[in-house]
């Protein structure tokens, strides 16, 4: 799954399909496996290296949008044993809304996108499980 996602040669909806398998196997049995490369993932494509700062984001690749945004929608749905986002969850949308600095970007708008993305992605984490309300599962 993780080679899978990885690899921008596959369709968008194959890796979507892909990050949603590993946020299935980020459970407490497994060591936070699924979690791990989630975030691994979100890592090496997406931020600085070495840091939790995203890059300024580039909309030139429709494909990489699609999974800079399905990766927090993944890793929103991850829950502890007792039905609740565990702190590793919670820290990463922490650190990508706090290192989230766009200042370079030439599209503000579209930055503004991202931003959004994260904030609603992580409205479950602090609120609710994502399965009981439908506007949610929408995005």
């Amino acid at each position: 799954m993780v080679r899978t996602l990885m690899d921008g040669r596959y369709f968008h909806g194959i890796r979507t399909f892909a990050a949603y398998a590993l946020a299935s196997s980020a459970r407490d049995e497994l060591g936070w496996i699924g979690l791990f490369h989630l975030e691994k993932a979100f890592q090496e494509l997406f931020c600085l290296p070495g840091s939790p700062m995203t890059r300024p984001n580039n909309f030139s690749n429709r494909s990489a949008y699609m999974i800079q945004c399905t990766i927090p929608r993944a890793i929103a749905r991850i829950r502890d044993n007792s039905g609740k986002a565990p702190m590793p969850v919670k820290r990463f949308f922490m650190d990508k809304l706090k290192f989230n600095d766009n200042q370079n970007n030439q599209v503000s708008a579209s930055d503004r996108i991202v931003l959004s993305l994260l904030i609603v992605s992580s409205i479950p984490i602090v609120t609710m499980s994502p399965f009981s309300c439908p506007v949610l599962l929408k995005l």
